[in-house]
Order: C-alpha cells, then sequence, then structure tokens
C-alpha cells in the first residue's frame, strides 16, 4: 500500500527551483554565485556530522566502485595535459569543476530534505516530486514571460544576461529560450527531460493506479511544452522517453492509459495548433521548432532549417587517428574554444583523454544509476524486480546516450542523480541492495 504522500513544503520548492535555475540579478552577479555555492558549502560544513555520515554512504558496493573509477579519472585528467605536453588544464577546471558545484548544490538540497523536510522518512519520490515542480514552475515563468511582453521586459531589466544572450533573445525563433535564470538552452531543456524521465519512473511502477498515471502524465506534458521552449535535442528525447513507457504499459496490459496518452498528444497538437493561429508572435518559434515535420509534409523531406543535425554529423564527428583515439591529445579547449570545435559530448573528451577513460566514465555513471533505479524500485514496490530496475534504467541509458551525442551531459546527470541515490533507506527494504 502507498504511503500517503505529505503535504508540499512551499519554502524547499522555492529553494529548489532558485538553487535548480539560479536567479543572476543585472549589477549583482556575485550574490547568485554566494547562495548557490558559498551557502550551500558553509551549511555542509557547519553540519559536518551529516555531511559525514552522507559520504560514509558512498562504502556501499555501488558506491566504491564509482567512486576509485571518478578518482581515477579526476587523477588522469590532472597529469594527462603534462604528460602529453599540452599543459591545458580547462578540462579540470572547466569540466571537473563543473562536476563537482553540481554535486555540492543537490547533496546541499538532499541535506535540507533529510533535516528538515522528509521528517525522518525519506523518500526519492517525493524528493524527484520536488524536481519536477520547480522544472514546471519555471516552464510556466516562461510561458507567462511569452504571454506577457510588459512581464518579460521587466524580467529581462532584472535579470543578468550576456550581450550574446541579448541578441539571440531578439530572434523571434529564440523568443521562448528565457526565464528568471535568463537565457535558457541546452542545460534547461536537459533538466525538463530529467523531470520527464522522473515522472516515467512513477508511470511505470504505478501501473494498476490509472489517476497515479495521468497526474504524472500531464506533468510531462508541461515538461515537454518546456523542451520545445528551450531545444529540440530534449523535445525529441523526452517523446522518445514518452513513448517507451507507453510501450511498457500496453505490455502490461494498461489500455486504458495508452488510450488516453494517445488522446492527450493529439489534444496537445490541437493546442499547439490553435496557439500558432492566435499568438502570431509565436509563429517564427513553431516553425523552428517543428522544421523538419513541416518540410518533410511540405517537400518530403525530413529537414531542419537551421541545419543542426547535419552540422553535428558532418562537423562534429569524425574518426581520430588512433593515438588519439586510444590516448587523447590532451586537449579540452584552445584559445576560449573547445577542442576542434566540436559540441559533441562523446568526442570532446575522447579529444582529451582517449576511448578508454571516456568509457571508465560511462561505466562509473552508469553505475550510479542502476543504483539509483534500484532505490526507486525498492521504495514503490518493497521487492527487488529486475524488470521494473532494468526498464528504469534503459530509459536512463538511452537519454543519456542520447544527449552525449548532441553535448556533454552525464557529467550533470551524475551531479543530480547520485545525491538522489543516497539518500537515506528509512523507507528502504536493504535487501538486495
Amino acid at each position: 500500500m502507498r504511503e500517503k504522500k505529505r503535504r508540499l513544503n512551499y519554502k524547499f520548492l522555492l529553494l529548489f527551483a532558485l538553487l535548480q535555475f539560479p536567479l543572476k540579478i543585472s549589477g549583482l552577479k556575485i550574490l547568485t554565485y554566494v547562495y548557490i555555492y558559498l551557502i550551500p558549502f558553509i551549511y555542509l560544513v557547519i553540519n559536518i556530522k551529516w555531511t559525514l555520515n552522507y559520504f560514509r554512504r558512498l562504502e556501499r558496493k555501488f558506491g566504491r566502485i564509482s567512486f576509485l573509477i571518478f578518482a581515477y579519472l579526476i587523477t588522469v585528467s590532472i597529469l594527462w595535459p603534462f604528460l602529453l605536453g599540452s599543459y591545458d588544464y580547462t578540462y579540470v577546471t572547466i569540466y571537473w569543476r563543473s562536476v563537482f558545484l553540481i554535486l555540492l548544490k543537490y547533496t546541499f538540497l538532499v541535506s535540507v530534505y533529510e533535516r528538515h523536510v522528509c521528517k525522518g522518512r525519506s523518500s526519492a519520490e517525493e524528493f524527484c516530486d520536488y524536481y519536477i515542480y520547480s522544472v514546471i514552475l519555471y516552464v510556466l515563468v516562461t510561458v507567462i514571460c511569452i504571454l506577457s511582453s510588459s512581464f518579460n521586459d521587466l524580467l529581462m531589466s532584472i535579470v543578468h544576461l550576456e550581450p550574446s544572450d541579448v541578441i539571440n533573445l531578439q530572434n523571434p525563433s529564440y523568443r521562448t529560450r528565457f526565464g528568471w535564470g535568463g537565457w535558457s538552452g541546452y542545460g534547461s531543456t536537459m533538466q525538463c527531460t530529467l523531470a520527464v524521465i522522473f515522472c516515467c519512473n512513477n508511470i511505470i511502477l504505478n501501473e494498476e493506479n490509472l489517476r497515479y498515471q495521468l497526474r504524472y502524465f500531464v506533468y510531462s506534458i508541461i515538461l515537454i511544452m518546456g523542451n520545445a521552449f528551450y531545444g529540440r535535442t530534449g523535445l525529441v528525447i523526452s517523446f522518445a522517453c514518452i513513448i517507451i513507457t507507453t510501450i511498457f504499459c500496453l505490455m502490461k496490459g494498461g489500455i486504458k492509459y495508452v488510450s488516453i496518452v494517445m488522446g492527450g498528444i493529439i489534444l496537445m497538437i490541437i493546442i499547439l495548433l490553435a496557439f500558432r493561429k492566435t499568438i502570431p508572435a509565436i509563429n517564427n518559434w513553431f516553425d523552428w521548432v517543428f522544421s523538419a515535420i513541416i518540410n518533410y509534409y511540405r517537400y518530403g523531406v525530413f529537414y531542419d532549417n537551421t541545419g543542426t543535425v547535419e552540422n553535428l554529423v558532418t562537423k562534429m564527428y569524425w574518426i581520430p587517428d588512433v593515438h588519439t583515439l586510444i590516448f587523447g591529445d590532451g586537449y579540452y579547449t584552445v584559445e576560449g574554444s573547445y577542442y576542434m570545435h566540436t559540441d559533441s559530448g562523446i568526442m570532446r573528451p575522447i579529444l582529451y583523454y582517449g576511448l578508454i577513460h571516456y568509457a571508465l566514465s560511462l561505466i562509473a555513471y552508469f553505475l550510479v544509476v542502476f543504483q539509483y533505479c534500484k532505490r526507486v524500485v525498492l521504495e514503490k514496490i518493497s521487492l527487488y524486480s529486475k524488470e521494473y530496475v532494468y526498464k528504469i534504467f534503459l530509459i536512463y541509458m538511452i537519454a543519456t546516450i542520447a544527449f552525449e551525442l548532441k553535448g556533454e551531459t552525464f557529467c550533470t546527470l551524475f551531479g543530480m542523480i547520485c545525491p538522489i541515490a543516497l539518500l537515506k533507506k528509512d523507507s528502504v527494504n536493504e535487501k538486495g541492495i
């Protein structure tokens, strides 16, 4: 029997949202870094007993293996530029710094959740719900910005924007890529997709509760709308996750849910077309989001007007020479640009320290994800079920690889998922973990 949900803690939700999408006030940008990094760090130091106990949870088998792999990779990252003679340490100062800062933020959120919100009964599902709600809140603010030009202008006057962001937001196709966090692109669409995956988890694990499934499907629709606002990569991956989840439900006999999902998708398409007719300001955005589909309908060619896919395939991927493929070149950036000008999350680490080390990082990441999947399954059904674990893990694996094809992703996802996997297991059967 599922435990009755606790009331939403709105203060924690606001904290979660502001850490996930930091508010950078124009002229006071330094304050943002104080509240998203310095304050969480001080908090964890002050509560050192909790922090030490938290890191002791790494003693679990998955934690030890992943920790050792990541410790090895960090060591290699530091030594590689010296060994190869590149002396480019930006992989450490940019990439690994990003991983640690994301871990810091979400470890802080886990600490606040365990100490002040969950009241001794920690739940991965509840923590992920706060993640979902915070992303939905951000998407709804973007909707308000789209519908109200005065609110949009007010927020733009408050929020810090780089000169390039201001130029991009003047492009009608990118008008929707804005929220209280400023320019909202690839990172924001990835966060929307991770929230969709959390919804898919709950849909799969509640196959006998149609009402519960439909609630998370509605959440997914709002989040997919956010994908459409911030980036088409996330839009495609989120749709793929929903389709896979729907297939899993159909395999379990969930005909009612599948029928409602199909109806919901059709309704969403009708609403989008209606918006396009009634709100001319979003026409350019609509054509940008669905350019490939529109071109296929009109000309029989599935082609993206901006050439993103073609550019990715022809310019971002190539087969390096054997030495580079195995050992890398020790370069991450050159003169302020990424080495060899590639955006691919697969190519960048390979070019830095080779395919073997990149494969090791994926193994460490997927070990963490697999442990997280086991955690949520045990929490929901109290028994270790390989079927459910593998279903959820498959969705994470597909989404991660798809994002990596376009840009660096799993480092960010690791920083978000690892703290959730390390939540206290107050209500979880330890057997089998």
